[in-house]
C-alpha cells in the first residue's frame, strides 16, 4: 500500500523540496526500506525505533543508502538494568558497525520532567558513553 498510494506523492513532494530531513514513521518501517530508498531526492536520515522495527534487517535492505537513527523505547531507558541496557547497546553496535547512524534518545519525553527522569536519562547516557568508548575504535586527526 505504501508504495503504490503513498510512496509516489512523498517522492513528488521530496523532488520539490530538494529532499527529505528526515523520515519517520511510528510503524515498522523494514518492510518498506527498500522502498523508501528509491526515493530521488536525498533523505537526511531515516529513524529506527527497537519496539517497533527489525534493526539488522531493516540496515541490510538500507544498502548504506541513507544515514539512520536508531531509537531505543522508553521502557529500555527506565526499565532495564544497567546489564541489559550494556547488552542492547553493545548489539547495537554490532549491527551498526561501519554504518552512518547515531543514538537517538527522544522515545523517554515525560511531560512533567521530575529529577529522577533527569537522573534515569543520566544513567542511560553513561552506559552508553562506557559501551561506545568500550567498543568503537578512535582515530586520531
Amino acid at each position: 500500500m505504501y508504495e503504490k498510494f503513498v510512496f509516489p506523492y512523498e517522492n513528488e513532494l521530496s523532488k520539490f523540496y530538494g529532499g527529505i530531513r528526515w523520515w519517520h514513521s511510528c510503524g515498522n518501517k523494514t518492510p518498506i526500506v527498500s522502498i523508501i530508498k528509491k526515493m530521488e531526492q536525498p533523505i537526511g536520515f531515516i529513524d529506527f525505533r527497537l519496539c517497533t522495527d527489525d534493526l539488522r534487517t531493516a540496515i541490510g535492505n538500507l544498502d548504506g543508502k541513507i544515514p539512520f537513527h536508531v531509537r531505543p523505547s522508553a521502557e529500555d531507558i527506565l526499565t532495564r538494568s544497567e546489564k541489559r541496557i550494556r547488552n542492547q547497546l553493545e548489539a547495537i553496535l554490532c549491527i551498526c558497525k561501519k554504518q552512518n547512524w547515531a543514538l537517538r534518545l527522544d522515545d523517554f519525553e515525560p511531560d512533567n520532567p521530575t529529577e529522577a527522569d533527569v537522573e534515569v536519562e543520566k544513567r542511560y547516557l553513561s552506559v552508553a558513553k562506557r559501551v561506545g568508548e568500550e567498543n568503537l575504535e578512535y582515530t586520531n586527526g
